[in-house]
Protein backbone atom coordinates (compact mmCIF):
# COMPACT_ATOMS: atom_id res chain seq x y z
CA UNK A 1 0.00 0.00 0.00
CA UNK A 2 1.44 3.03 -1.03
CA UNK A 3 1.78 5.91 1.49
CA UNK A 4 2.23 3.21 4.43
CA UNK A 5 5.09 4.36 6.51
CA UNK A 6 4.55 2.24 9.95
CA UNK A 7 6.10 -0.90 10.52
CA UNK A 8 4.63 -3.98 10.79
CA UNK A 9 5.63 -5.90 14.12
CA UNK A 10 5.64 -9.90 12.81
CA UNK A 11 6.92 -11.34 16.15
CA UNK A 12 8.38 -10.78 19.53
CA UNK A 13 10.14 -12.19 22.32
CA UNK A 14 11.73 -11.42 25.43
CA UNK A 15 13.56 -12.82 28.46
CA UNK A 16 14.64 -10.76 32.19
CA UNK A 17 17.94 -11.19 32.95
CA UNK A 18 19.52 -11.39 36.25
CA UNK A 19 17.21 -11.23 38.90
CA UNK A 20 16.54 -8.30 41.77
CA UNK A 21 16.78 -4.55 41.68
CA UNK A 22 18.17 -3.18 38.68
CA UNK A 23 18.65 -5.99 37.08
CA UNK A 24 18.51 -5.87 33.05
CA UNK A 25 15.54 -7.32 30.62
CA UNK A 26 16.43 -8.21 27.05
CA UNK A 27 13.59 -8.26 24.38
CA UNK A 28 13.41 -8.94 20.38
CA UNK A 29 11.77 -8.00 17.77
CA UNK A 30 11.12 -9.30 14.23
CA UNK A 31 9.36 -6.10 11.85
CA UNK A 32 8.77 -5.84 8.71
CA UNK A 33 9.03 -1.83 6.57
CA UNK A 34 7.41 -2.05 2.98
CA UNK A 35 8.96 -5.16 1.60
CA UNK A 36 12.17 -5.46 4.20
CA UNK A 37 11.87 -7.90 7.32
CA UNK A 38 14.84 -7.21 10.27
CA UNK A 39 15.10 -8.50 13.67
CA UNK A 40 16.33 -6.05 16.28
CA UNK A 41 17.16 -6.45 20.36
CA UNK A 42 17.54 -4.14 22.68
CA UNK A 43 18.20 -3.85 26.42
CA UNK A 44 16.82 -2.13 29.35
CA UNK A 45 15.41 -2.05 32.93
CA UNK A 46 12.30 -2.33 32.24
CA UNK A 47 10.75 -5.21 29.72
CA UNK A 48 8.79 -2.29 27.88
CA UNK A 49 11.50 0.32 26.57
CA UNK A 50 13.30 -2.62 25.84
CA UNK A 51 10.79 -4.17 23.32
CA UNK A 52 10.64 -0.17 22.29
CA UNK A 53 14.16 -0.46 21.82
CA UNK A 54 13.97 -3.92 19.80
CA UNK A 55 11.10 -2.18 17.31
CA UNK A 56 13.49 0.74 17.12
CA UNK A 57 16.91 -1.07 16.18
CA UNK A 58 14.52 -3.22 13.65
CA UNK A 59 13.14 -0.50 12.18
CA UNK A 60 16.44 1.06 11.71
CA UNK A 61 17.94 -1.81 10.74
CA UNK A 62 15.82 -2.24 7.64
CA UNK A 63 17.38 0.90 5.89
CA UNK A 64 14.11 2.74 5.61
CA UNK A 65 14.57 6.44 5.06
CA UNK A 66 11.26 8.63 5.96
CA UNK A 67 10.45 12.11 3.80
Amino acid sequence: MQGDVGPDELGAAGAPGVTGPGSSAVAYAECRVSDVTRWGAGRDTSVLTASVHAVLAAVNRSGRVSS
